[in-house]
């Protein structure tokens, strides 16, 4: 599916869809770490739902839904951001009231994401795009749950980060829309 620039995404938003940019773990990477959620799951008697292997992601920005998609493009269509390795070697869960976010995250293997995230806040910025908030920490969400798991280490879980997508998430209906992906350079 190919995004129109003059398309905006209003009723999208209206209907519980918003428009998020991210990255994805490969499928192998992704199914690795289903797996460590629904371990962790058992092994805690956790009640929430593992995010399907295909919809885990790394967030790295949200935009409003008047955002003017041409320019989205063409400040992304400028990075200068190589392709990089993801390791994420925990797994936490975060505040959150009553359904705390159960994240798989890194200490010195997100620093690509980090860098990532600063060249696509950078690149939106200098179009004159506004979108989500500047803080970031990044991870991938695996689950949703009441209960708190205390920082629980694993085996690495890698891969190599080729791409940025926007994509049309419906939370509700547990479905991503990829719209446009920009190749980071060199692949």
């Amino acid at each position: 599916m190919s995004v129109q620039p003059e398309q905006r995404w209003d009723g999208a938003w209206a209907a519980g869809g918003a428009l998020y940019l991210m990255t994805k773990p490969t499928p192998a990477a992704a199914r690795r770490l289903y797996g460590e959620a629904a371990g962790l799951k058992a092994r805690h008697s956790l009640v929430g739902r593992p995010t399907d292997w295909d919809r885990l992601h790394v967030t790295l920005g949200a935009l409003w839904p008047d955002a003017d998609l041409r320019a989205v493009d063409e400040a992304l269509s400028r990075l200068e951001v190589r392709p990089f390795q993801v390791v994420l070697d925990r797994i936490v869960s975060w505040k959150g009231g009553a359904r705390r976010p159960l994240v798989a995250t890194s200490d010195d293997g997100v620093l690509g994401l980090l860098r990532l995230h600063e060249a696509i806040t950078a690149a939106l910025d200098g179009a004159g795009v506004e979108h989500g908030e500047r803080a970031f920490t990044p991870h991938v969400t695996l689950l949703r749950d009441p209960a708190t798991v205390e920082v629980t280490f694993i085996d690495p879980v890698s891969w190599t980060a080729p791409e940025v997508q926007l994509v049309l998430s419906f939370v509700e209906a547990r479905r991503h829309v990829v719209l446009r992906c920009w190749r980071l350079g060199g692949v």
